[in-house]
């Protein structure tokens, strides 16, 4: 059971993650014209760099015995800056492991299932409103 610590540790962290991307997108968006989502992607591949640096600190370098600082940074704040983050180290992970099937289903699985999801809700959302 994960304790008061961790669920405020992820709330706060949360928050922040949000604020930052929604910083960061915005920065990156006054200086980019066009069509292509400049923001995100620098929000996504800066967000896979750091939870790669804070998966080696905390899983590696500098157990935390209570897990609370890892909640905090790499759950919340980085869950909440971007979910690609969780997504790459996870895929790392599976390879690294040499679960190579399971981390080419989980890669091809996840953006395929997430593309239809979204056409799904895209496409009911404009039937209903």
């Amino acid at each position: 059971m994960l304790s008061w610590a961790h669920w405020l540790a992820v709330a706060l962290g949360g928050s922040l993650g949000a604020m930052g991307r929604f910083a960061v997108v915005q920065l990156v968006n006054r200086h980019n014209s066009g069509h292509f989502p400049w923001g995100t992607l620098t929000a996504n591949v800066a967000g896979s760099f750091v939870i790669g640096l804070a998966f080696v600190f905390f899983a590696l370098k500098h157990t935390d015995p209570s897990g609370v600082g890892r909640s905090l940074v790499v759950v919340g704040m980085l869950g909440a800056f971007t979910t690609f983050s969780s997504f790459a180290i996870e895929s790392l992970v599976l390879i690294e492991q040499q679960h190579y099937v399971s981390a080419t289903l989980y890669v091809v699985g996840s953006v395929l299932a997430c593309l239809a999801a979204a056409a799904l809700g895209l496409g009911l959302a404009k039937l209903l409103f």
